[in-house]
């Protein structure tokens, strides 16, 4: 399974670092292959390594402005000259994605598929491990906008919410 994962390349909190590793770790013990960003820096560096050390494929789809930060231990690397273009080689050929904690690139990246899941573009499964509570804002947002009517559908028919990468991959499975 190709699995697309948005996170940051920044964070030095110990319980995002834990959540990463072990996601990283199940997504190559399971054989699967990891598409994102491709950063050697921080999160995005964590999840590359862990993958690898676990036998996955990664799939690197950098910003060609970020260049000198690529993951270089990738397969496959296609760089990008826009957001637009970058987000769009992260959509594309893949079976799931999953969020870890992130900052705004990461929201920009959750919007799109949302959205795209909303327009009946994409299947996909989005997974969001809600590390800590990270994402404990957003699932009142979602649950708020479907109350005012705003979602065609219920917040979960777009998003699921848990707590561990465990839990997400037992997701994925099922």
């Amino acid at each position: 399974m190709n699995i697309t994962v948005f996170l940051s390349a920044f964070s030095n909190v110990p319980s995002h670092i834990d959540a990463t590793r072990t996601l990283g770790k199940l997504i190559g013990e399971d054989g699967h292959t990891l598409i994102w960003g491709g950063s050697a820096k921080g999160l995005m560096k964590i999840i590359g390594d862990s993958v690898r050390d676990a036998g996955g494929t990664v799939i690197a789809r950098p910003l060609r402005v970020y260049e000198e930060f690529v993951y270089k231990d990738a397969e496959d690397i296609q760089f990008s000259e826009t957001l637009g273009e970058r987000k769009e080689k992260l959509i594309n050929g893949t079976d799931a994605f999953v969020v870890l904690p992130g900052g705004v690139g990461t929201f920009d990246e959750l919007g799109d598929v949302i959205e795209l899941r909303k327009q009946e573009k994409h299947r996909c499964p989005i997974i969001i491990i809600n590390t800590d509570g990270f994402y404990d804002g957003l699932s009142i947002q979602m649950k708020r906008m479907e109350k005012d009517g705003m979602l065609k559908h219920s917040a979960s028919t777009y998003l699921t919410f848990v707590d561990t990468p465990e839990e997400a991959m037992e997701q994925l499975a099922s």
